[in-house]
């Protein structure tokens, strides 16, 4: 319960130190922003800390990024007390409500991941988000050494593990506590984030929780189309709630969403960076429904705005590098959008060109350190050969792909072409666009030439099969026509622009791994473009949902106050009962993931210390003993074995070899990689103690083990002689520490 609390309380004063930068940025935004303050104080704690620590040893302690907190929280109050206190004032009700929900979703995260999911580490990779995460925490610069291969620094996306360590060392809880903590708050605040940029497109509180439903809380068709019907028990099959990932392509590919995020428990760089992409969203959203024009200017309120925007956009890189171009896209969007609404000159386009690549360029050159040590895994784009397959995809996006739909259709009618008279007169009207005039005929060729290459695009489609591709087109090609409509319409409805421009990206991202696919270390296998589908088909589920909430507003809104109120009914009627359909999941799924039986915490540590007592007490000793970091020396074997690297994944020590196959994966061929794991063995298993000592020297080891693993991997005599040239520091249920 301590450690909840301190937990709340740092969250807090970090949304408190921050409070007045993010009510004075996001001042177009209903709710002044309130809930993005806790995002903004962890960004530039982050960022400031890492830019320190990336060049000077001294980021260890606590004092760096508190002082970070300190200064920046002071700066904030100190130039914008003045605006802070009636803007508070004036949302107070929204705030409240956020808050609460914020709070309240905090809660009932914790409690299900104390008993009813478990809070144990152990299973998939959350051995390795641990070991990043520990790394991260005790680490005196960055990059943050690899706790997996000694004298190598983390070649990864690691800013999202700093940044929770950090929050971490802030609230000075236990990191294998911290690790589950930093679930609850992720789900809390995707909840409350969601809540928020639905009331900025709605305007209603009691109509912006669906945002949060349809993103946080539904899982896709797949248990109610397929699982149900074949009879599956949740209650008694084990891993239930697992297949719904795994639906196109006879698991071959990815197709996870957020609830199954937050439920597997897996503190993943596409998980992490949630709170950055609602940012850049929350940014994105505060641009289009701003009613001055966006000018790149010398001055505060040009520049700081921009800057912190490109700032989060760049951090998505080193947090979880696809969503950098996603994100940047639906930035670059809403500048666009914007400018188009609030600039009828015929060169509207040139000072938001400008502005994109400003930001764009400034997303790069803050995060310059970072790409100076990254060397990246994949290797170009490849040809998809295997297309989905249409109702396997619809299980997958048909719950969101459905009100998107109400959304199209709805406004769709609401823009009926007009008649001639009203094209004429909207035509020769005062308000009309500079550069329509006089422009019939090359738009006329444009349009011409462009339905020529979709129909070109569609004969090559339907050749190949490419079914999912063709029906994005089409949809996306729906809401182009309609988003066109509206940006052009008498009064423009900006929350349509925004919802439309997330639907619009949305389809081009699940288009895309139909084509090509990023060729990383599974290419060549039948899982060639998992993470493309699976990274890609992630953000589309969160733009989809942020507006699938505003389109069931905004659809019964159009159908029953401008057409009929039975086709407003139908059309809600036809709503719940897909939303239901995803609930089915939600409610059945914990029941499949229960881990019962096993103490119930927050302590990440709780299924080591039911299933190895040993090496729970070895990894106690080592905590409590062992300053700075140390090299160690376990058995390595098997991917995804949790019998291996179990030592430095909970004391964040740096061990010679931790899970081969993933260093694989992040550092290419290596012959590095296999020579430690033979290395490894031999030291284990050779009779002859010189030539030991000589490896255990050449890695720097200071403290070895012999546990139960290492009796099982390395069988024989060789584990015996040990005790002749190394002092037993620790011994304890069948574990031993050797050190020098």
């Amino acid at each position: 319960m301590i450690d909840f609390l301190r937990w709340v309380l740092a969250v807090e004063v970090v949304g408190a130190a921050f409070l007045p930068l993010a009510l004075w940025v996001f001042r177009a935004l209903p709710d002044r922003g309130f809930i993005f303050a806790k995002v903004i104080g962890l960004v530039v704690i982050t960022y400031v800390t890492w830019l320190i620590g990336s060049f000077l040893p001294i980021a260890t302690s606590v004092a760096l990024p508190l002082s970070v907190l300190a200064v920046g929280g002071a700066a904030c109050w100190w130039f914008l007390w003045a605006d802070t206190v009636p803007a508070v004032r004036d949302v107070k009700n929204a705030i409240v409500i956020e808050e609460a929900l914020f709070l309240a979703a905090l809660i009932v995260w914790s409690v299900l991941r104390a008993q009813v999911f478990h809070p144990g580490i152990g299973h998939t990779e959350q051995y390795m988000d641990m070991s990043f995460l520990g790394a991260s925490i005790k680490s005196a610069s960055y990059p943050p050494y690899d706790p997996w291969m000694s004298g190598h620094t983390i070649n990864y996306y690691y800013l999202g593990y700093l940044m929770f360590g950090l929050l971490i060392k802030l609230a000075g809880v236990a990191p294998t506590v911290g690790y589950n903590l930093a679930l609850s708050f992720l789900f809390a605040f995707v909840v409350a984030g969601t809540f928020s940029l639905g009331y900025a497109l709605t305007r209603k509180l009691h109509w912006a929780g669906l945002s949060a439903l349809f993103v946080a809380v539904v899982g896709n068709w797949h248990a109610i189309l397929v699982q149900l019907p074949a009879h599956q028990d949740p209650a008694t099959t084990y891993y239930w709630f697992w297949p719904s990932t795994r639906v196109i392509g006879s698991n071959t590919t990815i197709t996870e969403f957020p609830f199954f995020s937050f439920m597997l428990g897996d503190l993943h760089p596409h998980v992490m960076s949630f709170p950055l992409a609602l940012l850049v969203l929350a940014f994105g959203s505060s641009i289009v429904l701003a009613p001055t024009p966006l000018r790149l200017r010398r001055s505060v309120d040009s520049l700081l705005p921009l800057a912190l925007l490109a700032l989060t956009i760049g951090m998505l890189f080193a947090v979880n590098s696809w969503d950098f171009p996603t994100y940047l896209l639906v930035a670059a969007c809403c500048i666009g959008v914007h400018a188009y609404l609030t600039d009828n000159a015929r060169t509207w386009w040139r000072s938001p060109l400008f502005t994109i690549g400003a930001v764009t360029v400034a997303s790069l050159v803050f995060y310059a350190p970072f790409y100076a040590h990254f060397r990246s895994p994949t290797h170009g784009l490849g040809t998809v050969t295997t297309p989905s397959d249409l109702l396997e995809f619809l299980q997958v996006m048909g719950i969101l792909l459905l009100p998107a739909t109400l959304l199209v259709g709805s406004l769709g009618l609401l823009f009926q072409p007009a008649g001639e008279e009203d094209e004429t007169e909207r035509i020769a009207s005062p308000g009309q666009r500079a550069s329509e005039a006089g422009a019939t005929r090359p738009a006329a060729a444009l349009q011409l030439t462009l339905y020529a290459v979709l129909f070109l695009i569609v004969l090559v489609a339907a050749h190949d099969h490419l079914w999912v591709v063709l029906l994005m087109l089409a949809f996306g090609a729906g809401v182009v026509f309609i988003l066109h409509r509206a940006l052009n319409a008498e009064e423009p409805s900006r929350p349509d622009a925004i919802a439309l421009t997330f639907v619009l990206v949305a389809c081009l991202l699940i288009a895309i791994p139909e084509v090509i696919y990023v060729r990383d270390s599974f290419d060549g296998s039948s899982s060639y473009r998992m993470n493309t589908l699976f990274k890609l088909y992630y953000q589309a589920w969160v733009l989809l949902g942020i507006a699938a909430g505003y389109a069931v507003y905004r659809g019964w809104h159009v159908l029953k106050t401008y057409f009929s109120p039975a086709l407003a009914w139908g059309a809600a009627a036809c709503i719940v009962a897909g939303t239901l359909g995803g609930l089915y999941y939600t409610v059945n799924a914990p029941q499949s993931a229960n881990q019962g039986g096993l103490a119930q915490s927050l302590d990440g540590t709780a299924l080591l210390q039911a299933n190895a007592p040993g090496d729970y007490a070895a990894v106690q000793w080592l905590k409590t003993h062992v300053s700075g970091t140390p090299t160690e020396m376990e058995a390595t074997g098997g991917e995804y074995d949790t019998k291996f690297a179990r030592i430095s994944t909970f004391t964040g020590l740096p061990t010679v070899m931790g899970w081969a196959g993933h260093e694989f994966q992040w550092r290419g061929a290596d012959p590095e990689i296999q020579r430690r794991v033979d290395n490894i063995k031999t030291v284990y298993t050779t009779s002859d103690p010189t030539l030991a000592q000589s490896l255990l020297r050449q890695y720097g080891v200071r403290y070895l083990i012999v546990g139960p693993t290492e009796q099982q991997s390395y069988p024989g005599p060789g584990l015996t002689k040990f005790s002749h040239f190394m002092h037993t520091a620790f011994a304890s249920g069948g574990t031993t520490i050797y050190a020098w």
